[in-house]
């Protein structure tokens, strides 16, 4: 079977969806010939990765998409996000189409645009979704699109985890003795880390350490996101601010596995691969009611007020809320085993991975 992946960001890009779409890519090509078809990057020097072809196209050239998707001719085309560049036209051209709707952002926020889809629901023979406890599955609930659409976790490669043995002593050992709080986000508007910063200055257990992971990212926004947590991370007293941009994959595990907690204070998430990772290094998370949190183990979920965004309100009972659980965390060394637990039971991804057998 010729399988054709569409997404507007893949490998060597690193996030949450890159990671998923490579793994899902990987499966299938291991059995399929499979085709990703994602935007040009400058750092993307080869269009093979191991049995997959990547296609790179320009996001302003619809044509030229549409001409290399007809040529490879696809058995099966998987979109991944509602945000995809040429998401309806990539519907109206493939004979079999399974969609990830990826939090359906586009269709609570365009009236317009939520229409325009509801036209193409007899043109996309299947749906899949990662969790039950986001939006996009209350709209295929609104749009009686249930019976197409499949609920398929996220994974985690536990050897990835359970075979690092870096140390504190290898990592900051000059801060090895100080509670450690972590943050993996990169500098996207919603992610939150200056409402971190709000956040930890509320913490009665000094001093503490806060870890700021990321990498860099092309968009300008994300440079000024950065510059203004930057400045604010400087009025934290008796708080270590260590800034680890562009670690590797090694480090940013590492840091999952030596870390108290993990502290998540993003507006909104489709899914949050980063929960995942926390449970698997039996590492407590505090976080809002977003992506799959409120399914999870292993840490605090806090009930937030959402804005007409669908994005989590800080108010002030919220602050302290987070606040408090991330000392109760800090405090509560045995939080994170639940969480271990339950990663082993659901988010392998040799399990997970067989999941998607029942889009072919």
């Amino acid at each position: 079977m010729k399988i054709a992946i569409c997404t507007n960001f893949f490998h060597p890009s690193i996030g949450g969806c890159e990671t998923v779409i490579l793994k899902i890519a990987q499966f299938f090509s291991k059995n399929h010939e499979v085709f990703v078809f994602t935007r040009h990057l400058m750092n993307r020097k080869e269009r093979k990765l191991n049995n997959i072809t990547i296609i790179g196209y320009d996001y302003r050239n619809q044509n030229n998409f549409i001409h290399s998707l007809k040529k490879f001719d696809p058995d099966l085309t998987l979109i991944y996000s509602d945000l995809f560049d040429f998401f309806h036209i990539t519907i109206e051209v493939s004979k079999k189409t399974c969609v990830f709707l990826g939090g359906a952002n586009r269709y609570f926020d365009r009236v317009s645009s939520r229409q325009m889809f509801s036209s193409q629901l007899s043109k996309i023979d299947s749906f899949v979704c990662h969790t039950k406890c986001e939006r996009d599955y209350k709209l295929t609930k609104q749009l009686k699109i249930e019976d197409r659409t499949h609920v398929i976790p996220i994974g985690v490669d536990f050897e990835e985890f359970d075979t690092n043995e870096t140390t504190r002593n290898d990592l900051l050992p000059e801060l090895s003795e100080y509670p450690w709080v972590l943050n993996v986000a990169n500098f996207f508007p919603g992610k939150g880390q200056d409402i971190l910063i709000d956040i930890l200055s509320r913490i009665k257990i000094r001093p503490i350490v806060y870890i700021q992971a990321c990498s860099s990212i092309s968009f300008s926004i994300g440079k000024q996101l950065e510059d203004i947590w930057k400045h604010k991370s400087k009025k934290l007293k008796d708080i270590h601010v260590v800034f680890a941009k562009d670690k590797s994959r090694k480090d940013i595990v590492s840091f999952f596995k030596n870390s108290n907690v993990f502290a998540f204070p993003s507006l909104k998430e489709s899914y949050g691969i980063v929960f995942i990772e926390s449970l698997v290094s039996s590492l407590p998370w505090v976080s809002t009611n977003i992506g799959v949190s409120p399914e999870l183990s292993g840490g605090k979920c806090i009930a937030a007020a959402k804005s007409p965004k669908y994005e989590s309100i800080f108010e002030e009972r919220v602050l302290s809320r987070f606040a408090q659980s991330i000392e109760d965390s800090i405090n509560n060394v045995r939080l994170g085993e639940e969480g271990r637990k339950q990663a082993e039971k659901l988010f392998k991804w040799d399990d997970v991975l067989k999941q998607y057998e029942c889009l072919l």
